[in-house]
């Protein structure tokens, strides 16, 4: 494990992963989640992660946080995945443009 400290070269350092793991005990929303499904990572997560942190139809799996066994078996098999399911994500929940033109729309409305 590498702690790096204060980085504004997070994207990058995404691309270089295979997967990321998130077995949080404790989470708000999970910008982190987020950041890895935007570059494309398979992501395996703990139960107690909201269901909004999660891109519809993006690689994941929930697996329960006392199962160790499963999380090394998941994570195998989550870098093992083929490159056509690794793709970079692009949903239109997390797209800059779609929320800029939503919050457009909602100002114009008023």
């Amino acid at each position: 494990m590498t702690f790096t400290g204060l980085r504004d070269d997070v994207p990058r350092l995404l691309l270089a992963m295979d997967a990321f793991a998130f077995p949080s005990k404790f989470e708000g929303l999970g910008i982190a989640l987020i950041e890895a499904q935007a570059a494309g990572l398979p992501v395996i997560i703990s139960p107690l992660i909201p269901e909004d942190a999660l891109i519809p139809g993006h690689w994941s799996r929930r697996i329960a946080l006392d199962d160790a066994a499963a999380w090394a078996r998941t994570i195998i098999e989550a870098v093992q995945l083929p490159p056509e399911v690794r793709t970079r994500s692009s949903h239109l929940k997390f797209d800059i443009e779609h929320n800029f033109q939503e919050l457009r729309r909602v100002y114009g409305s008023c």
